[in-house]
């Protein structure tokens, strides 16, 4: 047994100094990366430092010879033509004036004006008096950079040498611009010359910064690199000990076990979480102080329209493609959550990617710190578009209720004393002799029967029982829906137009409902012309028309309603079939009426569709089955 003892303990101290000897490593790699990283960082500085040296000296280059240029006297300038100008009184007004410019800047060594000579560029005067550094009155420039030469000849814009280039005077980056007489024409170019030794002698400065911080981050970057590499260590020494305890002691094992089923069950914990978020029909957001969005869920994405590879998170909310009034209410509401910790609730309209509206129901949760400090807030939003649609609908289906059941109570109101008046004008018709009274008693009994038809349609179109599809003609759902709307259009200088063939097929349909669809577009088509024709005009026209087609082999009917009105702009036709949706005042327009009608025609089978060129027309196609609503029927043909 001492010899089984002896064998492990020297079979597992060696490890154990190899474990050392490797953390002994691993710290010298971690201090040498450091050193290398800062000083790559400290050259890469120095480069970026000497760059930007370079751009400032050249910018400023380029401002001083683009604000010296307009202090050159161009109409003077053009009089030095001969070399023995030369030092003359015009010459000497043009040196004096480069000499001043001279002495107002530090690095700029040479100054001087140029013109395009004969054999090329000239100089003209320049600012220097010794014979050794002055370049004389149409001296010709050999060798000048590459970028004046091939500037010079069309140079109209001040510009600074891309390079450093040499001369016989030395090296140098050079700037020139262009100066003018009082007719606007170029009289010559300026020069000024910055030494190349006064650019390297920048860098050398910017280089000298940067050696010096170097100097004070290296010890910081090495010291950074041991305290990294000590708290790795750390570590590492508790997991080769804990190593050993679970070879010498099976109940270390155990302990390492249920740590790692407690992670196991954390890990399961969060995932089960992030389904429970992702997959609930709301959409979860977590918003901080600032309202900035930390968090949304899947659902959140597919309601919104937005890809999954959005980078949302960190962004403001709400959202910038968002309706202006929702952003703001949601601001107020976030702010209001903020300042009293109290759960609230908001319903407005906002809007997807696409720009289709969703109407959101929400409710704002502060969500507290451990301490009970306000941490953040949570949106929990519901898209409650369909079921406002839903009740919306409801609402509008109660009022035509409540409105036939008026509609009915009058219309027998009238029903009763109508039939008295139309019997005695009979009874009297028969007694009375005088042809005249005769003629009158008939005109009594032929407005008494119009009266009637109107009142036997009212009573018709307020029914509130549902009745089966039956086939009916087409021009009687046209003529009964006239027959209410008819006087509105006559009293507002409208005429109606009918083409329906006699012998055009029935169609099978809910006539009461067709019907309001008829009168719906007839309304819209009658507000229309009115806003476009104030008073009476040839075209002030609403035509109707009815024909029969086929469609996959089977028969359908067309009705259309045509009006010359304004039209529908392009932006606004794409949304005219949305509920809610209208260009009407709010007080005489609901935007329910064409998504109703829409429904209608849809639960037919049919399909309503809207055809316009804006400023001559406008159609509505009211296309139904005429055997009515098939089995089979796709239920997005109807949309």
């Amino acid at each position: 047994m001492r010899k089984s003892t002896r064998h492990r303990e020297k079979s597992t101290g060696q490890p154990i100094g190899s474990r050392i000897g490797g953390q002994a490593a691993l710290a010298f790699a971690l201090i040498a990366l450091s050193a290398i990283l800062c000083v790559l960082l400290t050259t890469l500085s120095t480069l970026v430092a000497e760059r930007l040296v370079r751009d400032q000296i050249s910018q400023r280059l380029l401002d001083l010879v683009t604000v010296s240029a307009l202090h050159i006297n161009g109409d003077l300038h053009k009089t030095l033509i001969h070399p023995e100008q030369e030092g003359g009184d015009a010459y000497r007004e043009i040196q004096r004036g480069l000499q001043e410019l001279r002495k107002s800047v530090s690095d700029v060594h040479y100054v001087y004006t140029m013109r395009t000579g004969t054999d090329g560029i000239t100089f003209v005067v320049d600012e220097e008096t010794t014979e050794e550094e002055i370049a004389h009155l149409g001296e010709i420039y050999h060798d000048a950079g590459p970028g004046l030469s091939a500037r010079f000849a069309s140079l109209d814009t001040p510009f600074v040498e891309s390079e450093i280039y040499t001369d016989h005077w030395g090296s140098w980056l050079s700037g020139y611009a262009p100066f003018y007489d009082s007719d606007g024409r170029r009289a010559g170019i300026l020069g000024m010359d910055i030494r190349a030794d006064s650019i390297a002698a920048a860098k050398r400065r910017a280089l000298g910064l940067n050696l010096v911080l170097l100097a004070v981050t290296l010890p910081l970057c090495v010291l950074s690199g041991w305290l990294l590499a000590s708290r790795l260590i750390a570590p590492m020494r508790q997991i080769a000990a804990e190593a050993k305890d679970i070879i010498q002691c099976p109940k270390s094992c155990r302990t390492q076990d249920s740590r790692i089923k407690e992670v196991s069950t954390v890990g399961n914990a969060l995932k089960l979480m992030r389904y429970l978020l992702d997959y609930s029909p709301v959409c979860h957001k977590i918003v901080d102080l600032d309202f900035n969005l930390l968090y949304m869920s899947r659902n959140g994405f597919q309601m919104l329209r937005l890809d999954n590879k959005d980078d949302i998170c960190g962004k403001p909310y709400p959202f910038y493609f968002f309706p202006d009034a929702f952003q703001q209410e949601m601001k107020d509401t976030l702010k209001r959550v903020k300042a009293t910790g109290a759960t609230l609730k908001i319903d407005g309209i906002a809007m997807d990617t696409e720009g289709k509206d969703v109407l959101l129901h929400s409710t704002l949760v502060p969500v507290p710190d451990d301490n009970g400090k306000l941490q953040y807030i949570t949106v929990v939003s519901s898209d409650v578009t369909a079921q406002r649609n839903l009740e919306a609908h409801l609402r509008q289906s109660q009022k035509l209720e409540s409105i036939g059941t008026l509609a009915s109570g009058v219309a027998h109101e009238i029903n009763n004393p109508l039939m008295g008046m139309m019997n005695y004008a009979e009874l009297v018709k028969d007694k009375v002799q005088d042809q005249k009274l005769v003629d009158y008693l008939t005109e009594i009994n032929t407005e008494g029967n119009r009266i009637a038809t109107i009142v036997r349609n009212l009573l018709s179109f307020s029914r509130q029982a549902e009745e089966d599809h039956r086939s009916i003609v087409m021009r009687d759902i046209v003529d009964r829906s006239l027959s209410l709307v008819g006087a509105t259009m006559r009293r507002d200088q409208i005429a109606i137009e009918i083409d329906i063939p006699e012998d055009l097929p029935q169609v099978k349909c809910h006539d009461q409902q067709i019907q309001q669809v008829i009168i719906n577009l007839l309304t819209n088509a009658h507000d229309a012309l009115n806003t476009r024709y104030s008073e009476y005009d040839e075209n002030k026209i609403i035509q109707i028309t009815a024909s029969s087609f086929e469609k996959d082999g089977e028969p359908w009917i067309r009705t259309t309603v045509e009006d010359h009105g304004s039209g529908i702009p392009e932006d606004v036709a794409a949304r005219i079939f949305d509920p809610f949706f209208t260009t009407k005042d709010r007080a005489t327009g609901t935007g329910l009426g064409l998504s109703v009608s829409f429904g209608i025609v849809s639960e037919h089978g049919g399909k309503l569709t809207m055809e316009c060129n804006p400023g001559e027309y406008t159609r509505f196609h009211m296309d139904l089955p005429r055997d009515g609503k098939r089995e089979d029927s796709p239920q997005e043909e109807a949309s």
